[in-house]
């Protein structure tokens, strides 16, 4: 079976991701040993996958688990500052994706974002993205050698220049990362039919 990002979103492409890189784990990075995936003309996480981390010096990205059927496609090219895509902190601004959407691709020197958004089934099942917090650059969370959000969160906007990450906590957990999980239980990734037309969707559920 051959992954490619232009799998249908069906249980097809739950499987090639679930059997490839991203199997097992919470996050890998992106473009360290493989050229980096693109998306719009921009470095993204692979398909199903969102933005946790950047090494802007090393064009590298951190990406989540796979979620898949829980996002809305396609992604949508935000570029350049506008009135709708500004965050405002400490007097000044940054670019984000706005409410409830979550960056999956990011272009540094261009102001850009590929921007995606939870399913409404997801979020009817889990409940939305989480309220906007910051990461600052003068103590930022690091993980994989690179500034990421919080564990159990995911980029909605940056502002590079001062490291300062905007990051949004998921209301679902992720496949392999049983760490926002209460004691004495597993996130499970399930894909049970969600309606007659033979459409998949994934449970992140602590279990």
């Amino acid at each position: 079976m051959k992954c490619t990002s232009r799998v249908a979103v069906t249980l097809v492409a739950v499987l090639c991701v679930l059997t490839g890189r991203t199997a097992g784990a919470a996050e890998f990075v992106d473009g360290d040993n493989e050229p980096p995936s693109q998306l719009n003309g921009m470095h993204s996480c692979p398909f199903g996958t969102m933005v946790t981390g950047v090494h802007v010096d090393k064009n590298l990205l951190s990406c989540m688990a796979y979620l898949g059927e829980a996002l809305t496609f396609p992604a949508r090219q935000d570029w350049g500052a506008t009135i709708a895509n500004q965050f405002a902190f400490d007097g000044t601004s940054m670019h984000w994706c706005g409410p409830g959407a979550m960056v999956r691709g990011v272009h540094v020197d261009g102001n850009g974002f590929n921007c995606q958004t939870l399913a409404s089934w997801a979020i009817d099942q889990h409940g939305p993205l989480g309220p906007p917090i910051l990461d600052r650059g003068s103590n930022p969370t690091v993980r994989n050698g690179m500034h990421t959000c919080p564990q159990g969160s995911v980029l909605v906007g940056a502002h590079f220049s001062t490291n300062t990450f905007l990051c949004a906590k998921l209301p679902l957990c992720m496949h392999g990362d049983s760490s926002q999980c209460p004691v004495g239980k597993t996130c499970v990734l399930r894909v049970p039919p969600s309606g007659p037309d033979g459409i998949h969707s994934i449970d992140g559920s602590c279990q």
